[in-house]
């Protein structure tokens, strides 16, 4: 039987700290060159979509921290 994600999760967080980040090491590398090749080709073409809009003034930035804090009352349950 295969093992759950929460039951993977439970034995992982139980080894020792430096284990824990050489796993963690390990399942980021497998994921990144195990992306699917249309969503990588989304994903650039959208962040040239945003790089061009920036650029061409369309759209302002705003600063990472105010970013977070709007998204955060926008999905604060009221």
């Amino acid at each position: 039987m295969t093992p759950t994600v929460q039951e993977l999760f439970n034995t992982a967080i139980q080894l020792p700290l430096d284990m824990q980040s050489l796993l963690a090491e390990k399942l980021i590398g497998y994921v990144e060159t195990h992306i699917d090749p249309a969503l990588e080709r989304i994903h650039l073409d959208l962040a040239k979509q945003r790089i061009a809009e920036l650029t061409s003034g369309k759209v302002t930035s705003i600063d990472g921290v105010d970013a977070l804090r709007r998204v955060r009352n926008a999905v604060a349950i009221q």
